[in-house]
């Protein structure tokens, strides 16, 4: 969409707002793992009574959790630079602690394995000034583009955006140690603990807009007897 506006010696003013279409909060206070209680002779009865299954991973015993995080969100982004509240939500390789992304309200564990099903349209607004006749006629252009690509860095037209330190442009999380590519479906081993952030990875502030759903969000965490987290598997 291409859209341009002429004015006679004077200026742009524009404003954004968030459309926000959830079933629940996209911004909660970060959940404390309590799992003080856990001790080498209760695993058993700890995790049953938590929900979970005792497994073996190498020959240790663990408590298998499957918690879940969120679902059914919708977010909506109508422009705006990172950080603001109409601006894409953007979370990158060299910003992993999340300063412009969405706090998802959990606090993960090294070895939490993340499942996600979602997806995304990504793009931006970009704004253009020009005069004419040493300042007396000003031209603003705007060209709107919020859906030129998908969860999974995957444009219009088919092609994939070029990687953006590292990892593939599009929707991404964090434990505010480290970035992981998570796409519309994919499931990631976090490493670090910390809030989980969500957001898109995008080079540049270039007033980012688009939509981002989250169909389903879950954790799959094991703990041992001292309520030390490990992979599963």
């Amino acid at each position: 969409m291409r859209l341009e506006l002429r004015f006679l010696g004077l200026g742009l003013s524009m404003g954004f707002v968030l459309s926000l279409a959830a079933c629940g909060s996209s911004n909660q206070t970060p959940t404390t793992n309590n799992t003080a209680a856990i001790t080498a002779s209760n695993l058993t009865s700890y995790c049953q009574s938590k929900g979970g299954a005792v497994v073996s991973v190498s020959g240790t015993s663990y408590c298998k959790l499957e918690i879940p995080v969120k679902s059914s969100i919708a977010l909506s982004y109508s422009g705006g630079n990172p950080g603001t509240a109409s601006g894409l939500p953007v979370l990158t390789p060299s910003n992993p602690s999340g300063s412009t992304a969405l706090n998802v309200g959990f606090q993960v564990m090294p070895g939490d394995r993340l499942y996600f099903s979602g997806a995304a349209q990504w793009g931006a607004i970009q704004i253009d000034s020009s005069s004419a006749l040493w300042g007396l006629f000003n031209f603003t252009t705007i060209t709107s583009n919020c859906s030129l690509a998908n969860a999974n860095g995957i444009t219009s037209s088919g092609s994939t955006l070029p990687q953006n330190g590292g990892i593939n442009q599009g929707l991404v999380v964090s434990d505010q140690s480290q970035v992981y590519f998570l796409g519309g479906n994919g499931n990631v081993s976090l490493k670090n603990s910390g809030n989980l952030m969500l957001g898109v990875n995008v080079p540049g502030t270039n007033m980012g807009c688009g939509s981002i759903q989250i169909y389903s969000m879950s954790v799959e965490r094991c703990l041992d007897g001292s309520g030390g987290s490990h992979s599963c598997s």
